[in-house]
């Protein structure tokens, strides 16, 4: 193979990773302007991304229509979001969208949806100390048994379909009833490259204040971590990211989904 035939390979694989990277630090931008409470700034950013199928940003807009935040409340508009996400194996777009099945928020109810979609979100570890399960129990007990058998047999069809790709697939069915499973805290693997964004804040003495508030506030969670203040100048000014790892994208979003119940805003991060 020649030299040039070497550097136009180079260049072009160079120009296909580009619009990846860039749509990486939109998204970045986008959720962190969306914890920020900077609805206008998240919309701009998240919107094209959403459109164009990233699964988080989908998942941001659904959140931000169900809430009302930065838009007129619409659940119809959320539940279309959401079901985007949802079928490309995003939990906790599972999740939300079992709740519109069952509360009819959006979308007619539908109690054989809101399990099957409730059982998704659960499947892949988004149970939220145990409300996954719960809500699971919560939906079978409205349902008949012919209605239950129906929703236990098209979640086997769906798992086929919408879990993430990382996710372990298997043909079973949680049962309607389970007790909650205790949460336990991964161990961190060697070779992880993600990380956990807690805050963004304006200034380094105020970076170096939340970093010891966090330290202090979560010990259980984020003792065994090294933290980092990483500086990043935006329109908006100059902030300054509070993050710690690292560990795998699977241990990054367990440990966020365990702050988050504890209010504490989390992002996961790619370093």
């Amino acid at each position: 193979m020649t030299s040039s035939t070497l550097k136009f390979l180079a260049v072009t694989l160079l120009l296909n990773l580009l619009p990846t990277v860039a749509m990486a630090a939109d998204l970045q931008r986008g959720l962190e302007a969306y914890q920020q409470g900077d609805y206008a700034a998240a919309l701009a950013d998240l919107e094209p991304l959403a459109r164009q199928g990233d699964p988080e940003a989908q998942f941001a807009l659904g959140m931000m229509s169900d809430n009302g935040e930065g838009v007129i409340q619409d659940y119809g508009r959320a539940f279309r979001w959401f079901r985007k996400a949802a079928e490309q194996g995003h939990a906790q777009a599972q999740r939300q969208l079992g709740r519109l099945y069952f509360h009819g928020l959006g979308v007619e109810k539908n109690l054989v949806q809101a399990y099957v979609w409730f059982n998704l979100a659960t499947a892949q570890g988004d149970d939220r100390s145990g409300l996954g399960r719960s809500s699971l129990r919560m939906t079978a007990r409205e349902m008949s048994t012919a209605e239950l058998r129906t929703a236990q047999d098209l979640s086997r069809a769906f798992q086929q379909k919408y879990l993430a790709p990382s996710t372990t697939r298997t043909t079973s069915t949680p049962p309607p009833a389970p007790r909650p499973a205790r949460i336990v805290r991964p161990a961190l693997a060697s070779g992880a490259d993600f990380r956990i964004q807690l805050a963004s804040v304006s200034s380094q003495s105020q970076a170096g204040s939340e970093k010891q508030r966090l330290q202090q506030r979560h010990p259980a969670l984020l003792g065994h971590l090294e933290f980092t203040i990483q500086s990043a100048r935006l329109t908006r000014g100059t902030f300054h990211r509070i993050q710690a790892g690292p560990m795998s994208h699977a241990q990054a979003s367990f440990l966020c989904e365990a702050l988050k119940q504890q209010n504490q805003p989390c992002l996961v991060i790619h370093r």
